[in-house]
């Protein structure tokens, strides 16, 4: 004889099925969204092409930009449109290089790069607008996902990505602010 469920077993049923389905259909969403966007900004006390200088040469992103170890020259000169860099990373103990190409340079202005590596394809626009003390910087990223492991784990290394290149840039705000 099958035993007759009590109404609250049918309940804490249809919640675990609404939890299953929850879940079923968040795994579908972001397997099958490639892409993500965020933007941050700040405000820096030092006028905008000292501030593009922050951005452009090595031995100065090398002290504010998260993650970044080193920069070796592939193409072109560096900080101008067309050449290309290997951008040498490490966080938590790992280790990995990308791909920087630098596709618009308005100095002062404004800085377009895109960064390929093994299953990630970012797009970032810098734009740097004149403020009464300084200069107000806009840093847009947007990130393609390849593989749809590293699309599932997106929103967790957005949030990560965005929470350390504000610190990045609150690091700049102040290098750059002291001369």
């Amino acid at each position: 004889m099958m035993h007759r469920k009590e109404p609250w077993e049918w309940t804490l049923l249809g919640a675990l099925a609404l939890v299953v389905a929850g879940v079923l259909a968040l795994g579908g969403f972001l397997v099958g969204k490639e892409t993500w966007r965020f933007e941050v900004g700040a405000g820096i006390a030092a006028p905008p092409a000292q501030v593009f200088d922050w951005l452009t040469r090595r031995e100065k992103r090398l002290l504010w930009e998260p993650d970044l170890i080193d920069i070796a020259p592939l193409t072109g000169t560096a900080g101008e449109a067309g050449s290309t860099e290997l951008l040498y990373l490490r966080r938590d103990g790992d280790r990995w290089q990308i791909e920087e190409r630098w596709l618009r340079v308005l100095p002062g202005r404004r800085l377009d790069v895109e960064r390929v590596g093994d299953a990630l394809r970012v797009r970032i626009a810098i734009t740097i607008t004149p403020a009464p003390h300084g200069g107000a910087l806009s840093w847009r990223e947007v990130r393609h996902y390849e593989t749809w492991p590293d699309r599932i784990l997106a929103p967790l290394e957005v949030i990560e990505r965005k929470s350390r290149l504000e610190a990045g840039l609150a690091r700049l705000a102040r290098l750059a602010g002291e001369g």
